[in-house]
């Protein structure tokens, strides 16, 4: 690490040169964010760096950083020597922190094998047979490209090494120990931060945690040319996990439900029986239902299935519309077979009389199935009683049409009945309709002719207004 320690004192001197500005971008970041559906807290111990003892001032310095080490790796922070162990600016290059102001790096690859990691412990060790998921952001630095005039830069893998001891912490490469998930890292730059994600299924104990490159063969350089890889590493994650989700149990509805399918994997991809992506499913009828999710950081895919039937709603007929006419009673009769029943008003036989007008209803449900039907109708009054109104009548004697009066059997809450003679004079005035006139005024016998009338009322049961008017013809 001479030459670094020599390029450390050139970027300072830039940086009085050249009065560099610091730009310190601070955002928020959720460490358990993952692809798929999270069951713990992140285990890992200052994430991003944030956390430290004292600010960088050279090389080598990652221990500053609280839980994290690593022989001859570095750590940058903002409140750092300026231009040099700082951030943006650093001997590494610019870059700004993916979360906060501090991250670390170390050259994962250079000539000969060498090859440097950083290590933390977690808050607690691995449960065996559970899944983790891994997630970490890279950036190339630009000092990976300023070794030398004719360098190269080996874009190769890196990932993650979990272990139940601490790893040797040496530039030797470790190739069998422990659990290892490991990702390409072909298409990193200098300017964006790329997102290494995986996961794994712990064997238990296990609580160290390495970053670096871990392949057990990797093409050297050629042996007249230097290179390296020199990576700032930030916000790094180990979360309990799990990518299995549940539709339900298998289920059986009544007629006209439905049932919203949701297998709630954030960030999924799904995929289901008719080829649709959408992220929830609605049922209306009865199949066999699946999705398969796939999480395209992980690349894994989970499916589940889900067999839906559907059962009959009760049969059940009040009829049409009903008029009714006074004094009648119609019978409702919503009875199936297994059937409990409960009506506007609370009862619950499976017959209701009516004898008043009024909207009704029933609710059915098959004590079976448990499935619920309604049905309803609305009783109005009708005018079954017609009013009859005579255009002639007898008064002599004999019994017969003796009387001139209406003719219904309604009932009047109102009622009133007027005579006139062709001149306007008012002869006969009742308020009862029984009560007819005898072709007397005055208690004398009127001549026969044609005589006006005005009949007048309000139905009892109806509230009907009525009004008839017309001439009626006096026999002797």
């Amino acid at each position: 690490m001479l030459l670094l320690r020599l390029i450390v004192y050139l970027c300072y001197l830039l940086f009085i040169m050249n009065k560099a500005i610091i730009i310190i971008i601070i955002s928020l970041f959720a460490f358990t964010n993952l692809n798929a559906q999270v069951l713990s807290p992140n285990l890992v111990q200052n994430p991003s760096f944030e956390v430290f003892s004292s600010c960088p001032l050279g090389t080598d310095e990652l221990y500053l950083a609280t839980h994290w080490w690593g022989f001859s790796t570095e750590y940058y922070n903002a409140c750092g020597l300026p231009g040099t162990f700082s951030v943006p600016l650093n001997v590494g290059g610019f870059q700004n922190a993916h979360t906060g102001v501090a991250y670390a790096a170390c050259a994962i690859y250079e000539n000969n094998n060498y090859r440097e990691t950083i290590k933390t412990i977690l808050s607690d060790s691995l449960i065996a047979n559970k899944r983790y998921c891994t997630k970490f952001y890279i950036s190339l630095a630009e000092y990976t490209y300023i070794w030398s005039p004719t360098a190269y830069v080996l874009l190769d893998s890196i990932g993650m090494l979990i272990t139940k001891d601490s790893v040797q912490d040496n530039t030797l490469p470790i190739f069998n120990n422990g659990i290892k998930v490991q990702n390409d890292i072909f298409n990193i730059d200098t300017i964006n931060w790329s997102k290494i994600t995986n996961t794994f299924i712990s064997n238990g104990g296990e609580q160290y945690l390495t970053i670096g490159n871990f392949d057990n063969f990797i093409i050297n350089y050629p042996s007249n040319l230097s290179g390296r890889t020199y990576i700032y590493i930030d916000d790094v994650s180990v979360c309990e996990c799990s990518f299995a989700f549940s539709l339900g149990n298998d289920t059986t509805l009544c007629e006209g439900e439905t049932l919203v399918l949701n297998p709630n994997m954030p960030n999924a991809i799904y995929k289901w029986q008719d080829s649709s992506h959408v992220a929830t499913y609605t049922v209306t009828k009865a199949g066999t239902y699946w999705v398969r999710a796939y999480f395209p950081d992980y690349g894994i895919t989970t499916s589940d299935t889900i067999i839906i039937n559907y059962l009959p709603l009760p049969i059940i007929n009040l009829g049409s519309d009903y008029k009714l006419c006074q004094g009648d009673t119609i019978t409702l009769n919503a009875t199936i077979n297994k059937g409990s029943y409960l009506w506007q008003d609370g009862s619950t036989s499976p017959i209701s009389k009516i004898t008043q007008l009024g909207y009704y209803w029933v609710k059915v449900t098959d004590t079976t199935t448990k499935c619920s039907s309604t049905d309803n109708i609305n009783v109005t009054y009708s005018n079954c009683n017609p009013i009859n109104i005579p255009n002639s009548f007898t008064p002599n004697g004999d019994g017969l049409n003796d009387e001139f009066k209406i003719v219904t059997l309604a009932e009047f809450s109102e009622f009133k009945m007027i005579i006139y003679n062709r001149w306007g004079e008012l002869l006969f005035e009742s308020t009862d309709k029984n009560k007819g006139w005898d072709g007397t005024f005055k208690g004398k016998f009127v001549p026969y002719g044609v005589y006006v009338y005005l009949v007048t009322g309000i139905i009892k049961d109806t509230n009907e207004q009525i009004k008839r008017n017309g001439t009626v013809t006096l026999l002797r």
